[in-house]
């Protein structure tokens, strides 16, 4: 129901008093209107009493028994001008700029780390809560423990330069400055001061890409005789060439240990061209043509072994066509047969698609 239904259905009543109902909407603005009188003096008065607080500060600042302002304690809330620390931010801007914040307040070198230690996550926390009590309230210190523990190498700001998009709501201009911070904080990790520096950086980038890390076939396959645009290969790839090579040894030792478990009971078998053979199969049940796959023998023939294909295994063929071969098999799914005459229950079929037959136009014909 509208607005203007309520309305109709109001003055359309038989019991309906127009006085009656203009004086209670006189009375709800009036006392809207107290209530915001009294709201506004109660600001006001906040207001003075918090002048007249920063001027008996003013006249206590001004004693000279008392200690210099730069010594003062800053009496605004200094926790919510800081910015909190996001876990994957860079440490080194972050702490130049909680201490640039904290020189143009001037708030006193003593409790610095008091405001930082409250704008950083509680892992960080508690990780400074382990040092010494005596070196904790040193700035620089404290600076110099987060700095090693949490700076920004070059991989991270490559990491964070090649996968950068921009946020909604920031600007194009803002997209662009972080992209230059990223890019120019990389550099300098990285020391690259020419331009053949840079040439060199972005070619080792390329080299990384492209390295298999499989089998380890890429630039650091030769160790550090490789070199680019006349420097040498970073140490990252020395060290992703050396990983790989490890990795690539432990996984041909599994490997080689699993074959030995798995084969420890298996006793080799050779066949010869000529030799009859079970071939095991994998029949699958088909209720429209009433076959039960556990019914089904797990091994038909007999097969003749046509030719050796590799050393374990084979090509079989049927006994009344030997030319035809029918499929190439593995040692394990072959077994000798005994002097027994059998004939396939299901026949092997040729695997791969029937040949192509020409069908005969009867149309032509009658024509």
């Amino acid at each position: 129901m509208t607005f203007l239904n309520i309305k109709d259905l109001i003055i359309k009543s038989a019991s309906y008093d127009a006085n009656f109902c203009k004086s209670c909407l006189t009375f709800i603005i009036s006392e809207r209107k107290a209530e915001e009188t009294l709201q506004r003096d109660q600001l006001e008065k906040e207001r003075s009493f918090e002048l007249e607080k920063l001027k008996i500060q003013a006249e206590q600042s001004s004693i000279g028994s008392i200690k210099s302002s730069d010594d003062i304690c800053p009496s605004f809330d200094l926790q919510r001008m800081l910015i909190q620390f996001e876990k994957d931010g860079d440490m080194a801007l972050y702490l130049t700029l909680c201490e640039r914040q904290f020189k143009i307040l001037k708030v006193p070198p003593d409790l610095w780390v008091t405001y930082l230690i409250s704008s950083l996550p509680a892992e960080i926390g508690r990780l400074l809560a382990r040092e010494p009590e005596i070196k904790i309230h040193d700035f620089e210190y404290v600076k110099t423990l987060l700095l090693q523990r949490f700076k920004m190498n070059a991989v991270k700001y490559r990491i964070l330069f090649s996968p950068h998009k921009k946020a909604p709501e920031s600007t194009w201009k803002d997209f662009a400055f972080e992209l230059q911070s990223c890019f120019q904080s990389w550099l300098d990790e990285l020391e690259i001061k020419t331009l053949e520096d840079l040439k060199a950086l972005i070619i080792s980038g390329q080299m990384k890409k492209r390295t298999n890390p499989v089998n380890g076939i890429g630039c650091a396959d030769f160790g550090a005789t490789h070199s680019i645009a006349g420097k040498e290969i970073t140490p990252y790839l020395k060290r992703f060439s050396e990983l790989s090579s490890e990795i690539r040894d432990k996984i041909e030792k599994k490997q080689d240990r699993r074959k030995k478990q798995f084969g420890r009971r298996r006793r080799p078998l050779y066949f010869s061209p000529g030799d009859k053979v079970w071939v095991t199969t994998h029949p699958v049940s088909k209720a429209h043509s009433k076959i039960t796959a556990k019914f089904v023998p797990k091994r038909d023939g007999p097969y003749l072994i046509l030719t050796q294909k590799s050393p374990t295994t084979y090509i079989v063929s049927r006994l009344d066509s030997p030319n035809g071969p029918l499929g190439t098999y593995h040692v394990s799914a072959l077994h000798p047969v005994q002097s027994r005459d059998t004939q396939p229950v299901s026949p092997i079929k040729k695997r791969g698609r029937p040949p192509k037959t020409r069908t005969t136009c009867w149309s032509t014909i009658i024509c």
